[in-house]
């Protein structure tokens, strides 16, 4: 069955401890939370917030975020910031750690530079093994929210995987990134369907909730259960309103398919 999970950095805005988003995630009807950085919070605090609400963590970002592909990039400090991550994530029974790219290199191929990302995603996973922790790779726009970082695109985040070829590697499909990269969403997911182990939203344009924008939803729902994905739906949206009125239109979308598939 699908799942919504609440970003706890953007859906509550006006919300100001991380613990407090979590209650308000759980009133509002969410047993999933996402947040992004662990390095600047208090995680004994959330820890607590979660295990008092019954609330289960899906994600964090890996630290430092850094150019990892440039030369002379400090490597080891990536590394030792995957380690630490790996270890909140533990601390916090959370499953799952987000990588990205950092910015392209101006003036290397980027070929060159893709084949080196496989290189230190290779070595990262090596680094992290039996952890118990999956490593997502996620690729962002640079149209609209992250101009000249170098993974933008899906399909190169599938050969990245496919390329490093463990288990303990896998896909961030983000929709928003995807729709807002121009890309045939439809077509990009079906081709890496084996390799998704969680996916994000917002409408486009905007990064707002769904129904702000000009994505079919019911359209997107239907080719992400054609490809066999049954999991955590990351909300990762400013809202507009209050946030059980901002997902008041999508969760009645997912929670009819989920009817469908009880009956």
């Amino acid at each position: 069955m699908l799942t919504l999970t609440a970003n706890l950095e953007l859906n509550f805005p006006d919300i100001a401890d991380v613990p407090s988003r979590i209650e308000a995630a759980k009133t509002a009807g969410l047993d999933e939370v996402d947040i992004w950085t662990t390095s600047d919070k208090d995680l004994p605090a959330i820890k607590s917030a979660l295990d008092a609400t019954g609330t289960r963590l899906v994600s964090i970002l890996a630290e430092p975020r850094m150019d990892i592909v440039w030369p002379n990039a400090d490597l080891e400090k990536f590394l030792s910031g995957l380690e630490r991550s790996i270890e909140d994530a533990r601390f916090l029974e959370c499953p799952f750690v987000i990588v990205d790219s950092g910015l392209g290199f101006p003036g290397q191929i980027r070929r060159t530079q893709l084949d080196r990302l496989a290189e230190i995603y290779a070595i990262a996973v090596d680094r992290v093994r039996g952890s118990g922790i999956t490593i997502l790779l996620e690729s962002v726009n640079t149209r609209v929210d992250h101009p000249g970082l170098l993974l933008d695109r899906n399909a190169d985040c599938m050969e990245i995987i496919r390329t490093v070829n463990d288990p303990s590697l896998r896909w961030l499909f983000d929709a928003y990134h995807s729709f807002s990269e121009g890309e045939d969403y439809a077509k990009e997911f079906a081709a890496g369907a084996d390799l998704v182990e969680y996916v994000h939203l917002a409408d486009a344009p905007g990064r707002k909730e769904p129904g702000t924008g000009v994505v079919d939803w019911s359209v997107w729902l239907d080719v992400i259960e054609k490809n066999g994905y049954s999991g955590s739906i990351g909300l990762e949206f400013t809202p507009t309103t209050d946030f059980s009125s901002s997902v008041a239109y999508f969760r009645s979308l997912v929670e009819a398919r989920n009817l469908a598939l009880q009956a």
